[in-house]
């Protein structure tokens, strides 16, 4: 059982996150639902040397096309234990990227990414990410092999985009 006090940290570091950073994430849950809310970080262009001002916290990126207004989204990934700079120099670095594929896309289209905050529990990382694929159906993630966590019934997402 947590006591007040844990209770209070946690809403605390919750604040300062969203503080210093302007992403966070909330949750609730309702009898076997649970009901997400996620703020997007504004949209950096994808290359190496923005990564130094992303945030050491595990996340979740949006990788994405904008093309005339239209966006396509590529992929969402999930940076739990690296945490989203790492995820991301992963993604994009050509020294340390995983995946060349991107690398190559990088420089031939106009790629962009923003990112979330998901610092509560790798669940519910899993929930968001599942429902953010099943929504947007982006080009590399696979829909039908990515499950959620299976706590919940049903999952609902609000997503908040920061406009700077």
């Amino acid at each position: 059982m947590l006591s007040l006090k844990h209770d209070y940290i946690i809403i605390y570091v919750d604040k300062i996150t969203r503080f210093f950073y302007g992403t966070g994430m909330e949750k609730n849950v309702a009898e076997k639902d649970v009901y997400y809310k996620i703020t997007w970080s504004k949209q950096y262009e994808c290359n190496r040397h923005v990564i130094s001002g992303i945030p050491v916290l595990p996340g979740i990126v949006d990788l994405y096309q904008e093309n005339k207004g239209v966006i396509t989204p590529l992929l969402f990934y999930a940076c739990w234990k690296s945490g989203i700079r790492i995820g991301i120099r992963n993604l994009l670095d050509p020294n340390f990227s995983l995946f060349p594929e991107l690398i190559k896309l990088s420089e031939d289209k106009n790629l962009l990414f923003r990112y979330s905050v998901i610092d509560t529990h790798f669940l519910d990382m899993k929930d968001i990410l599942y429902w953010l694929i099943r929504e947007y159906s982006p080009e590399l993630n696979n829909a039908r092999e990515f499950k959620d966590s299976e706590r919940y019934k049903d999952i609902y997402l609000k997503e908040i985009y920061e406009n700077a």
